[in-house]
């Protein structure tokens, strides 16, 4: 890519096929450009050439580097490359303020956020979970997330509550978050393709 904007990469897969001299080549060399490298949409289309089963990350492989950016001294506030789960916030002025979700939360796909006020502060914490299952065969499948709840720290950014502290574990390939309503008491229900769904009645947790 050189001096481009706006290119997103979408569930593509940057692969060396050579069986002579795997790890060489880059999958992805830009100068002077700005793109996303995101998740295969919620609906599989093909755009620029690559196909997007739903939830699939980009990967590259048999590489010597993934993405390389050149020419990044020369770049303004509107050429930027960014790769991480993000979470976006309204800041009230038309436009939104973007920050990347903690390390833990980067540990495979997220797939739904529930919005909780665990601690009863008057604040929402988030809880999510995700993990991906269907990938294609030749790669090993996104299983690392046991799931997460996040509280909102002082500087705006999230903060991950300790699983000793919650005792809330999301495993296996979640979909769906919902806080559901049972007797006037809040339930956590989570949903996962092709296994059991579970419901978490919380206990209090005190905000440190």
């Amino acid at each position: 890519l050189w001096d481009v904007q706006g290119v997103t990469f979408r569930g593509c897969r940057f692969l060396n096929t050579y069986n002579g001299e795997l790890k060489t080549g880059n999958g992805i060399t830009s100068f002077n450009a700005s793109y996303n490298v995101m998740p295969g949409n919620e609906i599989s289309i093909n755009h620029s050439g690559c196909t997007q089963p739903v939830g699939r990350n980009n990967r590259f492989y048999g590489l010597t580097n993934g993405i390389v950016i050149g020419n990044e001294s020369s770049l303004s506030k509107n050429r930027r490359v960014k790769i991480a789960n993000c979470d976006f916030i309204n800041n009230g002025k038309g436009s939104f303020n973007r920050s990347a979700l903690p390390f833990e939360t980067q540990w495979s796909v997220l797939s739904s956020i529930a919005p909780w006020d665990i601690d009863h502060d008057g604040q929402m914490e988030l809880i999510v979970g995700g993990n991906y299952y269907g990938t294609d065969a030749e790669f090993s499948r996104y299983d690392a997330s046991i799931g997460n709840i996040l509280r909102t720290g002082k500087d705006g950014a999230f903060d991950v509550l300790p699983f000793a502290e919650t005792g809330l574990i999301l495993d296996g390939n979640v979909r769906q978050l919902r806080i559901l309503e049972i007797g006037k008491e809040p339930y956590l229900l989570m949903v996962r393709n092709n296994d059991s769904f579970k419901l978490f009645k919380p206990t209090r947790i005190t905000k440190k």
